[in-house]
């Protein structure tokens, strides 16, 4: 799947950025409702699996998160289109969340834009790589750069540029899903495309046929 622009204007990840900014301002009593608190999620406050994406434990970690958000989510728009990249925040994210309120047990309060950037990154970077192979050394070095910080982070060696709490730990579970749901959406949208141009193709044959 070759690298089309097809956004001129990344308004749906400036939109995720800035409810990341805005939720950070907020006082911690209400960022409380919003956070991926395992517990609450599991007692029905299925709204934080979407939220809790866009709640941070600090201001710094916000802004940190946003600008990562923004470098990365307009690249993937520009690539993808807008519409694409809103359906991939819309079920990634809830998917995201799923994944480590059931199988990490041990986090019992997920904050963070970091997994779903991690997500748009895998999948522009698919797409970089099939479209310029020129950016194909460069691309696999990041990508090996960011399996090691997911494997640091697994064995309590996290490298990070935000300033978390001394309890709050990386969530490595939570960027390795993000980078698997980039990867198969990758995959889908490419199989999508294929099955476009083919039918592209028919029905101008047919058209000639008449």
């Amino acid at each position: 799947m070759h690298a089309v622009r097809r956004a001129d204007w990344p308004w749906v990840t400036i939109a995720v950025a800035t409810f990341c900014l805005m939720f950070a301002a907020m006082p911690e009593s209400l960022i409380e409702h919003l956070s991926g608190d395992r517990h609450s999620i599991l007692h029905g406050e299925l709204w934080r699996l979407w939220s809790a994406h866009l709640t941070h434990f600090s201001s710094y970690h916000a802004v940190i998160d946003s600008i990562t958000l923004l470098l990365i989510g307009t690249m993937a728009e520009s690539i993808f289109g807008s519409r694409h990249i809103a359906m991939l925040l819309l079920m990634g994210a809830p998917l995201i969340s799923s994944g480590i309120t059931f199988f990490a047990p041990a986090l019992l309060d997920y904050r963070g834009a970091s997994a779903i950037a991690g997500m748009l990154a895998t999948l522009a970077g698919f797409s970089l790589w099939q479209s310029r192979s020129s950016s194909r050394l460069t691309l696999g070095i990041l990508a090996a750069c960011l399996l090691a910080k997911i494997g640091l982070d697994a064995i309590g060696m996290s490298l990070t540029l935000t300033d978390l709490p001394d309890q709050v730990r990386i969530a490595w579970q939570a960027h390795l899903l993000g980078g698997i749901l980039g990867a198969s959406s990758y995959f889908a949208l490419a199989r999508t495309q294929k099955t476009d141009a083919i039918e592209h193709l028919l029905r101008a044959d047919t058209s000639r046929l008449r």
